[in-house]
């Protein structure tokens, strides 16, 4: 029973490998599905497909800490001595 359970589980693996590292993930998972486990049962189409939605999510992620970070840095500068922020 666990072997049927095994591809599942390695597309998974093959699918966050080419969200997070792109290409380099698409080849650290050819390298290590090449013995049977799980490259050849859509592993190679799901790594490929990660690896080309992971531009946009990396793009999401730097917008989102971008502005978490700038607005932290705004509501510092309203602590500042002599700062007017509810004047508004």
């Amino acid at each position: 029973m666990p072997a049927a359970t095994a591809p599942n589980d390695s597309i998974v693996g093959f699918l966050l490998l080419g969200l997070f590292l792109s290409l380099p993930g698409v080849l650290i998972a050819w390298i290590t599905g090449r013995d049977g486990h799980g490259w050849e049962h859509g592993g190679r189409v799901a790594a490929w497909i990660r690896a080309l939605l992971s531009p946009f999510v990396w793009l999401a992620i730097i917008i989102v800490f971008t502005v978490l970070f700038t607005g932290s840095v705004t509501m510092l500068g309203c602590l500042m001595p002599g700062a007017d922020c509810l004047a508004q």
